[in-house]
């Protein structure tokens, strides 16, 4: 410890802290359960060794990998819920819960006949795309993956057709009638043939390559048709001796991120038991998107009480971020601009591990304390004083516990949420705030209790608004929020030279992103994407600030950018400060007690 001539702890000597480091408690499990759950925290997490009191949530987890934990979980045999891990975070109390149950995987919810094929009635997420346009036909997410280095088409074709017949949706078609609906198709009804393209290709790397893959890309999109069944696209790049990688579009109305999750592992999975001589079992499919979206119009009535808390946070008028209104004829995506931003991998590393851990919170907790703080110190140097933030925030929606018996961790569909959620900023001096001052702890401590007041993450806002007749009609009329916020979780597409041989491994050196129909209207003045990726130094959370540009221009929307960024950086460099953080009320479980009292 460096030292002043006078003997004190000399501060100007102290080295910067190094976040990259991820401490964890000392207490190894002692019993079958916990030694189950350490490893498979330690798997998700891509950790060595997790100590059975560390939390999920500090070491870096989030909600969506929270879904690939409780998958694992169940294929071990060890029965929990995403709920759960929210609600207990380390393995000692996850081990717990196992422990006050029977030891097994529950049943889950019975299947209608015919189980996920038939009729499938419009999710609130698609309900919510309809209700904006009927140009849709080219919203789609896509992937790139390597392949193994000796793949032939007959079996990559076996592999694709596998996880066709598997999953439901990829089979699903979009009918646009006076009621609109969905249907999945018969097993077998959707071939890979019908599915896999294969090119040549000189190389899988570099701008050539690039260019190809753009090109195949617009191509593949081009030739998808929700109305005609034809939801997935792949494309075979296949450079020979150089290696060969993997192009996958899917619309949107049958994917989402958590998805992804899913897919990627189960092509590999069904390509290993081919090549090993075996006819490919996947792991089973809990509840059917089909049985899902008929449990929410049975359980819809349920949330009849949320409807005051969804009309109190719309209700207060908003001041405008822009020029003007939105208009859905005028602000379509062809008028899109991007702002982007990076954190670096120390300020990331302390976003996703110290301040959770400080807080006893979530990664959540810190992004919209972080944007909400952005947001009112941008709009006073506009001269609108506001003492809260009303954001559209996105969820993952896989709430499975809303239709009771219902398991969702190995659906493939598209599940997300879309709610409004008002976050106060009363009593908070936002330069101190911004500054990482003592504002910034009591910043963190309430986001993230309006957060923890949020019914099963906003998933009963879109029920009662698109499942509900009545409660609809009132929804409706207020407007959507000015700013929408997504945070997608943590992704690994950087794959070490070692590896570059095998398959099924996502990357993202080929410039190909997702796409979008230039007709579509905006849903938002400010829509707000982030994710954390994995870089050879280390994750590094990006974000895309996208907006219509007759109504914002790049210079306003860098300045909230670059404010929200200096607001994460402070609120982690706070975290690092002993004695910062502690508990907020949701940690005790006390009633009544108040923040000041604690």
């Amino acid at each position: 410890i460096p030292l002043t001539p006078a003997g004190k702890l000399d501060r100007k000597a102290l080295p910067e802290p190094d976040w990259s480091a991820q401490v964890t408690s000392g207490r190894d499990a002692d019993n079958a359960v916990e030694k189950t759950l350490a490893g498979l925290f330690a798997e998700v997490l891509r950790l060595d060794r997790v100590g059975v009191d560390d939390s999920f949530f500090a070491l870096g987890g989030d909600s969506i990998m929270s879904i690939q934990l409780v998958s694992r979980a169940k294929a071990a045999g060890l029965a929990l819920s995403p709920r759960d891990v929210f609600e207990h975070k380390t393995v000692a109390a996850l081990a717990e819960v196992v422990a006050a149950g029977d030891g097994t995987v529950p049943l889950v919810l019975d299947e209608l006949p015919g189980g996920g094929v038939g009729d499938v009635p419009l999710t609130p997420i698609v309900h919510w795309m309809l209700d904006r346009t009927s140009v849709l036909d080219k919203h789609t997410q896509t992937a790139v993956l390597t392949l193994p280095s000796d793949i032939e088409l007959d079996v990559l074709e076996a592999t694709i057709q596998t996880v066709l017949d598997h999953h439901d949706m990829l089979r699903a078609v979009l009918h646009r009638a006076e009621e609109p609906s969905m249907e999945v198709l018969p097993i077998g009804s959707v071939t890979a043939q019908s599915v896999v393209r294969r090119v040549e290709s000189n190389s899988v790397r570099g701008p050539e390559f690039s260019d190809q893959a753009r090109s195949e890309a617009a191509a593949a999109v081009d030739r998808l048709a929700p109305d005609a069944g034809v939801m997935i696209q792949m494309v075979w790049f296949d450079a020979g001796s150089e290696g060969s990688r993997l192009l996958v579009v899917a619309h949107h109305l049958v994917i989402d991120g958590v998805s992804w999750r899913i897919l990627v592992p189960d092509l590999a999975s069904a390509w290993a038991q081919i090549i090993g001589g075996s006819t490919p079992e996947l792991a089973p499919v809990g509840t059917s998107m089909r049985r899902w979206a008929h449990g929410l119009r049975e359980v819809t009535a349920t949330r009849s009480d949320e409807l005051a808390v969804w009309r109190d946070a719309l209700a207060d008028p908003d001041p405008l971020i822009g020029s003007r209104a939105l208009d859905r004829e005028i602000d379509v995506y062809r008028t899109v601009d991007k702002v982007e931003v990076t954190l670096s991998t120390d300020v990331t590393e302390g976003l996703l591990t110290a301040l959770p851990e400080a807080f006893h919170g979530s990664v959540n907790d810190g992004l919209l304390a972080a944007l909400a703080l952005a947001t009112a110190v941008w709009r006073r140097n506009r001269g609108v004083v506001v003492s809260d933030a009303l954001i559209s925030l996105e969820g993952h929606g896989r709430e499975d516990h809303v239709v009771p018996g219902a398991d969702l961790s190995r659906t493939i569909g598209w599940f997300t949420t879309i709610y409004p959620l008002r976050l106060t900023l009363d009593g908070i001096d936002l330069d101190d705030a911004l500054a990482g001052g003592d504002a910034a702890a009591a910043l963190v401590k309430s986001v993230k209790e309006q957060l923890l007041a949020v019914a099963d993450h906003g998933i009963g806002y879109g029920m009662l608004r698109y499942l509900d007749e009545e409660a609809g009609a009132t929804l409706r009329d207020f407007p959507a929020p000015q700013v929408s916020f997504n945070y997608l979780g943590r992704y690994s597409t950087d794959v070490p030279d070692e590896l570059r041989g095998h398959g099924w491994l996502p990357v993202d050196d080929s410039g190909v992103g997702d796409s979008q129909d230039e007709d579509l209207p905006v849903a938002a003045a400010l829509d707000i994407n982030a994710v954390t990726t994995a870089t050879p130094t280390g994750p590094r959370l990006e974000a895309t600030f996208a907006f219509p540009t007759g109504v914002l221009d790049a210079d306003e929307v860098t300045e909230l950018a670059q404010l929200w960024k200096q607001a994460l950086t402070a609120l982690t460099q706070l975290a690092q400060r002993p004695g910062t953080g502690g508990f907020t009320p949701s940690d005790l479980g006390l009633g009544g007690l108040a923040q000041k009292a604690i």
